[in-house]
């Protein structure tokens, strides 16, 4: 009997371990937790350390509620406010949280001075539905990342709708379809001086090929001649109802994006082809331009502001990515390395965050010196990782012993100090299961190198 409740013990102490550790988990990226009881109102309030995640209690209380409404204007943004207050009030709660397992608001939320968003997620205990957890997580970069990436592609749209309204067609001609005789409408005046064409004649499109050779930009040419044929073009009209193409066109030796768009209409002489040579050379350009600018704005976002390495972002996406190869099977050979900078608070508290900044960088250059052939990712605080492929994946444990050696070193001379732990993909359903083994050997690693251990546990 004495033995049985003793193993049922072990086995709550360790459901109570590994619990703990996935709270520990999940907390990590959220600021402010809350524990309420939708009862009583009373609540318990937490912080999480800012280098670690760790979660801290900062106060308990007795009325939840009373307190939201009272911190409301020194903490929401006051265009936020209303939604916030109607949000944190026990009926709503009640009927939200009905039938769902979260409720989540995305508000902006004032600290030193600052406005940045946050993400709050609301969850009601399925053991116990008098209590929920209330977190905030910080997604101020995601949300501005987000916004300019809108901004950039509703001017995108604007900018085509606007020429697609207006056009700036430089000439447009009448074609009989029949004899190919042509009349030229509208030509603008650099397009008459640039080309000196008649304004009527015969064999339209036989002279259009003869004036391409010579006008069209060398690296349109070909194009230009495969596709822009009688057949073609009224075939293409048969189908969709227009013709279209767009090309480079060197007018008065400078070289422009054009559109020649055609369409048959019935006139009281029979059908008219009308070929229309559109000027798109400033869309275009200005749509090369923005797209450039899009591409900087997500390659920005996925750099960490402090080290310059690949953030948290680029993980999660470069994760993503991963995990879609391991759905189809088609993944090569890697592994995970999550390493955890030692006595970075301790430097902060002590020297001052400019210090504690300037470790991290040195900590990080170590890191990327390592691990030459794989990309390094800053996860937030103190914590890096690595996917590892190629020559690096093939050299692991050479390159483990070389972070062993240097932590050795560093501990006689005071110097960086990185936890390190590693695991190879091995069958796993995703990322995250690799991840979860590496990280536990880093934590096994960083408490065998505070009681001064030697560092094996990252193998």
């Amino acid at each position: 009997m004495k033995l049985n409740q003793m193993a049922e013990g072990e086995k709550t102490q360790s459901d109570g371990n590994v619990y703990a550790h996935i709270a520990h988990a999940l907390a990590r990226g959220y600021t402010d937790l809350y524990y309420v009881n939708m009862d009583t109102d009373e609540y318990i309030e937490f912080h999480t350390d800012d280098e670690r995640g760790v979660l801290n209690e900062a106060r308990r209380g007795s009325d939840f509620f009373e307190e939201c409404k009272k911190e409301v204007k020194v903490f929401v943004h006051k265009d936020d406010q209303a939604v916030f207050l109607k949000t944190m009030n026990r009926r709503f709660l009640e009927e939200a949280l009905d039938g769902r397992r979260v409720h989540e608001l995305v508000y902006r939320r004032i600290k030193d001075g600052k406005t940045f968003y946050v993400l709050m997620r609301i969850s009601r205990m399925e053991d116990n539905g008098s209590f929920v957890v209330i977190a905030v997580k910080d997604i101020d970069e995601l949300i501005r990342q987000r916004r300019m990436e809108e901004r950039i592609r509703e001017e995108r749209i604007v900018y085509a709708r606007l020429q697609a309204i207006t056009g700036n067609f430089i000439c447009v001609y009448v074609v009989d379809p029949e004899t190919e005789r042509y009349r030229e409408f509208s030509a603008t005046e650099a397009f008459e001086e640039g080309l000196k064409s008649a304004k009527e004649g015969d064999n339209f499109f036989a002279k259009a090929r003869e004036k391409a050779v010579i006008y069209n930009h060398p690296e349109s040419l070909d194009q230009f001649l495969t596709v822009f044929t009688k057949e073609n073009v009224l075939a293409e009209i048969e189908r969709n109802g227009h013709f279209s193409l767009s090309y480079r066109f060197l007018l008065n030796g400078r070289p422009i994006y054009v559109q020649l768009k055609a369409a048959l209409v019935e006139e009281k002489e029979g059908p008219r082809l009308i070929v229309g040579l559109n000027d798109v050379d400033a869309q275009v350009r200005q749509e090369k331009e923005m797209g450039k600018q899009l591409a900087q704005a997500q390659a920005r976002a996925m750099i960490d502001s402090l080290t310059g390495i690949k953030n948290k972002y680029a993980f999660n996406s470069s994760s993503e990515r991963l995990d879609r190869q391991i759905e189809t099977q088609n993944q090569e050979s890697f592994a995970i390395v999550v390493l955890d900078v030692n006595n970075l608070k301790i430097i902060n508290d002590t020297l001052g965050h400019q210090a504690g900044d300037q470790y991290l960088k040195e900590a990080c250059k170590i890191i990327c010196d390592t691990f030459k052939h794989s990309p390094v990712f800053r996860l937030g605080g103190d914590e890096f990782a690595v996917i590892a492929r190629g020559n690096d994946y093939e050299h692991m444990e050479e390159l483990l012993e070389v972070v062993s050696r240097r932590n050795a070193e560093a501990a006689h001379t005071n110097g960086v100090v990185i936890a390190c732990g590693m695991a190879k993909f091995d069958g796993d359903a995703n990322v995250d299961e690799v991840f979860a083994r590496a990280d536990k050997k880093m934590y096994e690693n960083k408490s065998m190198l505070k009681a001064g251990t030697k560092n094996n546990a990252a193998l």
